[in-house]
């Protein structure tokens, strides 16, 4: 059995956006380079940080860009500098609210704040003995100023007012399934679900996504649909300090509420014809009851909510 060790401590030397920022009708675009070290204080151990490590940039919850760290080991009492370069992926959509307050606030005041997390595996490592951690570091409020606009080089002001949070994961663990109805009305026509992505939404967050592929409903028929979920997630990234905080808020005032956005790919086969359509639906307002304060399985009223189709 290993002692009690030393955290690795974690600190952001600067943190710069180089070419500035744009921000569109869907996205804050952008490339952001950190430059942080990492530090071994323990005098009787290594450290390995393990492959797979991943360090993501936020604005509010909105997720702009991630990158994974490669592996790299600590002696004793040593220390090293993580150098990581972010640039917000094509595929990354914000919310209008948070598009306008940025608009807003780079020109009104030249100051965005943001957020960096980073996850961690290491192990201590002994010439007898090796334990394996978990680490998440939070860092929250980070003031990057532009001072001649958007487009100007963006750098960290006021380091020491950074709110640190460290801790060795998620404080929540969840998982959530789903079972959904399809209804097949026609009567001269089959339809093939292609493929069909399911992502659980919390307060526009996307919390994990399932899919499914090739499920044939026939002819004034129905089928269900069940997909599973999982928090914390591997398929998505997001402000997890931000979502476990607000999610506890909500449990303790005995409901919680998700969405679920639903992508498919459809195709209607008849004897003369074969058409293939795409469907974008909505299931709002799925409310789960916390109000048996004594267990933490939640209860739902069992009301079939019919999702909306949208754009």
């Amino acid at each position: 059995m290993m002692n009690q060790k030393e955290k690795p401590q974690f600190q952001i030397v600067s943190l710069q956006v180089p070419t500035g920022i744009e921000i569109t009708d869907t996205s804050i675009l952008g490339n952001w380079q950190i430059n942080g070290t990492m530090k071994n204080l323990n005098d009787d151990v290594e450290v390995d940080f393990m492959p797979g490590g991943r360090i993501s940039i936020f604005y509010e919850t909105n997720l702009l860009a991630e990158n994974l760290i490669e592996s790299f080991r600590l002696n004793e009492r040593s220390s090293t500098f993580l150098l990581n370069n972010m640039t917000t992926a094509p595929s990354t959509v914000l919310e209008k609210g948070p598009l306008s307050e940025a608009n807003r606030d780079v020109y009104s005041e030249g100051v965005l704040k943001f957020a960096l997390q980073l996850n961690l595996k290491y192990a201590y490592i002994s010439p007898k003995k090796m334990k394996m951690e978990k680490m998440r570091i939070s860092c929250n409020n980070m003031k990057v100023q532009f001072r001649h606009g958007p487009k100007d080089r963006g750098e960290l002001i006021e380091p020491e007012k950074i709110d640190w949070d460290v801790g060795p994961g998620a404080a929540l663990k969840a998982n959530w399934e789903t079972k959904m109805e399809v209804k097949n009305t026609n009567h001269r026509s089959s339809v093939v679900i292609k493929h069909v992505e399911t992502t659980l939404m919390y307060r526009s967050v996307a919390l994990d996504m399932s899919s499914k592929d090739n499920v044939e409903v026939q002819k004034e028929s129905t089928v269900h649909i069940m997909d599973g979920f999982s928090f914390p997630s591997t398929r998505k990234s997001y402000n997890m300090e931000w979502v476990v905080t607000e999610i506890a808020k909500d449990r303790k005032r005995g409901e919680i509420m998700f969405d679920l956005n639903i992508e498919v790919q459809v195709m209607i086969k008849s004897r003369v014809l074969i058409k293939i359509d795409k469907l974008r639906l909505y299931c709002e307002s799925i409310t789960l009851n916390f109000k048996n304060i004594s267990s933490n399985i939640p209860t739902w009223d069992g009301s079939n909510l019919e999702c909306k189709s949208g754009l």
